[in-house]
C-alpha cells in the first residue's frame, strides 16, 4: 500500500509540473496576443520613444481600386 501511495504522489508531482508548464504557455500566448491586439488598435511602434510610430496599415489586394 506504501508502495502505491508513492506511485501516486509521483504521477501528481509529474501533473503538477505540467501544468504549470501550460499555465506559463498560457500566460506568453495571452500576452503575445494582447500586444497583437494593441498593434492592430493603435499601429506598430517599436518600443523606443524616438521611433517613428505607424498609426495605420492598410492591405489592398492586387488589382483591386479603394477609393
Amino acid at each position: 500500500m506504501k508502495t502505491i501511495v508513492f506511485q501516486m504522489a509521483g504521477i501528481l508531482a509529474g501533473h503538477q509540473q505540467e501544468i504549470a508548464k501550460l499555465i506559463s504557455e498560457l500566460e506568453l500566448n495571452g500576452k503575445r496576443s494582447d500586444r497583437l491586439l494593441d498593434i492592430i488598435e493603435h499601429g506598430f511602434a517599436r518600443d523606443d520613444d524616438n521611433a517613428p510610430r505607424m498609426e495605420s496599415v492598410s492591405f489592398h489586394a492586387p488589382g483591386v481600386s479603394v477609393d
